[in-house]
């Protein structure tokens, strides 16, 4: 039939007509089993991001771990996420990014009451002694 001959209602009885090529119960296996192939996807994918984001916690690179982008590129060949891709992403972001790096203090923080620190004599300190 041409794309400009129109279906005649002879044509659509006939493909209705077609029998069930298979049975119901089959229809219903495959359905089940896809359904489980699902739902196991769905926990590999589950179990994939709460180790990544483990491994971004352990690395301790980064202020906020949500912020990294957990993609296919991170897993290996069996489907599990490769640590070494984990911290090979996390290095290229913190370059790319540095203001999503964690910040450390490079000299001590001198505030507040510190007894291990030792004062040099003053005139003050040797008034306050002898009170």
């Amino acid at each position: 039939m041409s794309e400009t001959e129109e279906a005649t209602p002879q044509d659509v009885t006939i493909a209705e007509a077609d029998p069930v090529t298979f049975s119901a119960e089959y229809v219903k296996e495959l359905r089940d089993e896809a359904a489980s192939h699902r739902i196991k996807a769905k926990r590999t994918d589950d179990a994939n991001l709460r180790l990544a984001h483990a491994l971004i916690e352990i690395d301790g690179r980064l202020v906020n771990p949500d912020e990294f982008a957990v993609t296919e590129d991170l897993l290996d060949d069996s489907g599990i996420i490769d640590q070494v891709k984990v911290q090979a992403a996390i290095a290229d972001l913190v370059s790319a990014k540095p203001y999503l790096a964690r910040r450390k203090p490079i000299t001590p923080i001198t505030q507040g009451v510190q007894s291990e620190i030792e004062s040099t004599p003053s005139l003050f300190a040797l008034v306050r002694d002898r009170v």
